[in-house]
């Protein structure tokens, strides 16, 4: 972002971050992902299971608890009874996120927005929110 400014961070999101978690996660055997109550891109919309952990890290905090804690994890069977390991963690909001996740965002950053995610719900952010969170599966080995 500091190279780029905006303009940049919204090329390396949009292109680039998805390559590098397959890369990441092919390379170790995970599905790797990111997602939210409020999408950016609706390929990284919530499945069920994660939104119940979205909303359940939403009230945790409200709770009083750190971002920083919050995670989760489950086993899940398909019905051929293949295992899934499947853990989340929290994204918190940081200053460099206001840049195109905040209330004001800045022209360039704005109108990239609007042409690369004409339906985004990612914005309004403000620091220490919880912004996401991070979402993998490992198929496990019967």
């Amino acid at each position: 972002m500091a190279d780029g400014g905006p303009g940049g961070a919204l090329s390396v999101c949009s292109e680039e971050a998805a390559a590098i978690a397959d890369s990441v996660g092919s390379a170790r055997g995970l599905l790797v992902g990111r997602t939210s109550l409020r999408t950016r891109n609706p390929r990284n919309a919530p499945d069920d299971w994660e939104r119940g952990i979205l909303l359940d890290f939403a009230a945790r905090r409200e709770q009083g608890e750190k971002i920083s804690d919050l995670d989760a994890w489950t086993f899940e069977s398909d019905e051929d009874g293949h295992r899934t390991f499947r853990y989340m963690r929290a994204i918190v909001t940081a200053p460099p996120c206001l840049e195109c996740h905040g209330h004001d965002l800045a022209p360039e950053a704005a109108a990239g927005l609007a042409e690369l995610y004409p339906e985004d719900t990612a914005i309004g952010f403000a620091v220490g929110d919880i912004r996401g969170a991070f979402t993998t599966s490992l198929p496990l080995l019967d």
